[in-house]
């Protein structure tokens, strides 16, 4: 049983208990399922974060990106599957170069990080928020999301920063949160649409 047909089952459900009309219903299970999808993506992805040992790489990664993912949108898959084995691909990979590159000094390493958020800055000033066919943005929207994701990098950078300088955190975290905001602002160029639009399609011939 597949995740759309759960949300179906459980919408009807929940429909049929508060009496609810087809198009509220369909609200729901389209809620659903987003939810469920986001859930066993991130069940699937820490798993294998876990068993490679790169589970705090990894989150350190994966919370910025998807925190600045909020604000700028970016490339979506065709199918919650694509989204997931994606992420499944790529996050492990940028969690196991971030430790790869830790016997780098922390000079280079910090200048590493200021460089990505740097170029995650000006990635999107110039291109978020990047909506997509299915999930237009209206004008007024576009204003406020890009003002919230380049607030976000800015404050966010300073408090990393800020809190690496004073020792509260190591240049491994620094680097990761950095490499996390660079990785999402990647899928709001074109290049990173490109990318995903040619795995997306060759996902879609393997499964």
């Amino acid at each position: 049983m597949g995740i759309e047909e759960i949300s179906r089952i459980l919408a009807l459900k929940i429909s049929s208990r508060i009496s609810l009309k087809s198009e509220e219903r369909e609200i729901i299970e389209y809620g659903l399922k987003v939810f469920l999808s986001e859930v066993l993506s991130l069940s699937i992805l820490f798993i294998v974060l876990f068993v490679a040992g790169l589970i705090k790489t990894g989150m350190s990664i994966l919370i910025p990106a998807g925190m600045l993912r909020k604000f700028s949108g970016g490339a979506h898959c065709s199918s919650p599957m694509c989204c997931t084995i994606l992420g499944v691909m790529t996050v492990p990979l940028f969690a196991f170069s971030v430790e790869r590159l830790l016997i780098l000094g922390e000079n280079k390493l910090l200048a590493a990080a200021v460089c990505l958020n740097v170029l995650s800055f000006f990635n999107c000033l110039k291109y978020a928020p990047a909506d997509s066919p299915q999930k237009p943005i209206n004008e007024v929207s576009k204003k406020r999301l890009k003002r919230g994701a380049l607030l976000l990098i800015l404050i966010a950078f300073s408090v990393l920063i800020a809190g690496y300088l004073l020792r509260y955190i190591d240049i491994s975290f620094l680097l990761a949160a950095s490499v996390g905001f660079f990785y999402q602002s990647i899928t709001l160029t074109p290049a990173g649409y490109g990318f995903t639009a040619s795995m997306d399609r060759l996902m879609r011939k393997i499964i």
